[in-house]
């Protein structure tokens, strides 16, 4: 039923930000993160798509979280590159 993007453009699980865990559920808002992407795996975190494979995104900025709140803008040069590569693969925006 997902058909934009295509099954293996949308992410299911990522690597959370430990400084951003506060729930089951990842949220990515159209301009401004919710959630935080980890960065422990060599600056990038692991995602798994919909048709089943899994990816290794290397970040172009480190996600370290200094402060954090509800609709935090990135802050951080890179930070709009990730955040839009992120938000491509969010289903029926």
């Amino acid at each position: 039923m997902i058909t934009t993007p295509g099954p293996a453009d949308v992410f299911v699980f990522i690597d959370d930000n430990e400084k951003t865990i506060d729930d089951g559920v990842f949220v990515v808002g159209m301009t401004s993160w919710f959630d935080y992407p980890a960065d422990r795996h060599n600056q990038g975190a692991n995602l798994s798509f919909l048709d089943g494979h899994v990816e290794h995104k290397r970040w172009a900025a480190p996600k370290t979280v200094h402060f954090w709140s509800y609709g935090a803008n990135p802050a951080v040069i890179g930070d709009e590159a990730d955040h839009s590569w992120l938000f491509s693969h969010v289903p029926n925006k």
